[in-house]
């Protein structure tokens, strides 16, 4: 009985401590990809998601309010530059503007896009080897580059050619402020030679630097992309849900509009001091 008990501790033993090993390298590894999805900057995505979320919201929002004027017979009045639709728009976006400061100006998304693929892509020791590399001083230039060319560039094209970022839409100058102060400050055109540093060649050509790179050219602007377009696809659902207030401006419009059609109408006999 003595020798079953001592097998059975040192058994109970055994397996805790392999429980307890896996648990240690999750955390190891969990800390890792952190410190790695930690070390990109996500300043362009989130500028970039800004723009194309505040532009879905803005030109559906003035498709309805050109659709609800023509149902209503009103005159060509009824324009971007009327006090009523402008104001009509402005309360139509006051759930998008919630929903883009807590869906992409936070940028938790980007982090959590970034933290599920480097997971699955890399293990413990490639994310602790890049986040280390990426904090030395050539690390950083690479991980610059490969931020600007393979996230901001890459994300840049895709919706600028689609026209899902339009800089001639009224409403998005800041966005694209912020964009272009989010790219320059990388310094795109900045000479930068990594062919001597043996450091740079060895991340980009080993095993580990070569899969993050694909990771982040595909998974990673593939997370990034369905990610904002679903930002989007909300936007204009909440558009569409205040859709009804549009009737109260059309009513205040048409109701300013007849009013000063009566007083230029009437305006003659008042100058000459008839009633």
């Amino acid at each position: 009985m003595l020798r079953l008990a001592r097998s059975l501790c040192g058994g109970t033993l055994f397996f805790g401590l392999l429980i307890t090993g896996q648990v240690c390298a999750d955390e190891l590894k969990d800390q890792a990809v952190s410190r790695l999805a930690l070390s990109l900057d996500p300043a362009i995505p989130v500028a970039l998601g800004k723009a194309v979320v505040r532009q879905a919201a803005l030109l559906h929002a003035r498709e309805l309010l050109a659709e609800h004027g023509r149902s209503a017979n009103l005159d060509s009045g009824w324009n971007a530059s009327a006090q009523e639709w402008q104001a009509a728009e402005n309360e139509l976006m006051q759930g998008v503007l919630e929903l883009i400061d807590t869906r992409i100006e936070s940028p938790e998304w980007f982090y959590a896009v970034l933290r599920r693929e480097i997971a699955t892509t890399l293990d413990a020791e490639e994310a602790d080897y890049i986040a280390a590399h990426f904090m030395t001083p050539i690390g950083n230039e690479q991980r610059i580059i490969l931020q600007m060319r393979l996230v901001g560039e890459v994300l840049m094209t895709n919706y600028t050619f689609t026209g899902r970022i339009d800089h001639t839409v009224p409403g998005l100058e800041n966005d694209l402020i912020e964009l272009q102060t989010a790219y320059w400050k990388f310094e795109p055109f900045r000479e930068r030679d990594f062919m001597d540093d043996p450091q740079a060649i060895r991340f980009a050509g080993q095993d580990a630097g070569l899969k993050y790179t694909r990771m982040l050219a595909l998974r990673g602007i593939e997370g990034f992309t369905e990610h904002i377009d679903a930002v989007a696809v909300a936007a204009i659902k909440v558009i569409d849900n205040a859709e009804p207030l549009i009737d109260d401006y059309i009513q205040a419009y048409r109701q300013r509009v007849d009013t000063a059609r009566k007083l230029e109408s009437g305006g003659p006999q008042v100058r000459s001091g008839r009633v």
